[in-house]
């Protein structure tokens, strides 16, 4: 792909020029391994040598399905950048993706990476990086969803990560979400998520309810209350609304909002509203 634009200002032309190209080929390894190769580079330079930038990726996949219930997936990702020749930035991904189905309504993603950035001092017209310096990262996320009962469903959403580097920090996050479905016209949500933070634990519960208690009117309510460190933040907030749907072309819906912080102080904000829709078809 090749994009150029030229301006042409008091007889000055700059020619500005945008170029992404690449290849990338597969390769059937095994029954059942797949490994695919892949290479990009894009360049944006212009007429007036005030820019010049190009960084190259490279790429390794490395996929296969022993069984019908497990996906595995290994990437390696590497990628360059540099400034007028100069190289300014080195990158490396490692990431290994298991997709595993552990049971009939339990299915699992699990993604466990490892990623380096470097930096090199450069000193160009459009870049000034005094210092050198690096990163790492580390981390573990997935997915777990079950479907207990066929009213009954659960969802965990999870990830841990470390990084070093200048500065270090750490991020464990979870999120668990429930929904209960009683009947065809109502649905009963529930959510639990805590956030440790270097050793500072956030947390925020909830319910969410929607409900069609009748062919034209659907009531919903969303309250949640959360808990912010390290100062201690409290909060809660509850969204409702109700519509009416008048006819098949027109509805009116009416919402209500309440929101209450609380630190060092509390406050309150409060919100009424009224919509009316009109469809023409």
């Amino acid at each position: 792909m090749i994009n150029k634009t030229e301006i042409d200002k008091e007889t000055k032309l700059v020619s500005n020029t945008i170029r992404t190209y690449g290849i990338n080929t597969t390769w059937y390894t095994h029954k059942y391994l797949t490994t695919s190769l892949r290479f990009q580079r894009n360049e944006s330079f212009d007429n007036k040598d005030e820019k010049d930038y190009k960084s190259d990726t490279y790429s390794i996949d490395l996929n296969s399905t022993p069984f019908p219930a497990l996906n595995t997936r290994l990437s390696v990702i590497k990628s360059f950048s540099c400034n007028f020749g100069e190289k300014y930035s080195e990158n490396v991904l490692y990431l290994l993706t298991i997709n595993a189905k552990l049971y009939r309504d339990i299915n699992t993603l699990t993604d466990i990476g490892f990623s380096n950035v470097k930096t090199f001092p450069i000193e160009t017209k459009s870049i000034s990086i005094k210092k050198a310096s690096e990163t790492e990262t580390k981390y573990i996320r997935g997915l777990i969803d079950a479907r207990l009962t066929p009213k009954l469903q659960a969802s965990l959403i999870y990830g841990l990560s470390s990084t070093s580097g200048e500065s270090s920090s750490t991020l464990n996050e979870g999120n668990l979400v429930i929904s209960y479905r009683p009947g065809q016209f109502i649905n009963i949500t529930g959510n639990l998520r805590l956030t440790d933070s270097d050793g500072d634990v956030s947390s925020a519960e909830g319910i969410i309810i929607d409900w069609l208690f009748l062919p034209t009117i659907r009531f919903n309510i969303n309250y949640e209350h959360r808990k912010l460190e390290p100062d201690s933040r409290t909060g809660d907030t509850i969204n409702t609304f109700v519509i009416w749907y008048i006819t098949k072309f027109i509805d009116l819906q009416i919402s209500y909002g309440y929101t209450k912080e609380e630190y060092k102080t509390k406050n309150e904000t409060y919100t009424l509203s009224a919509n009316l829709n009109c469809r023409l078809w």
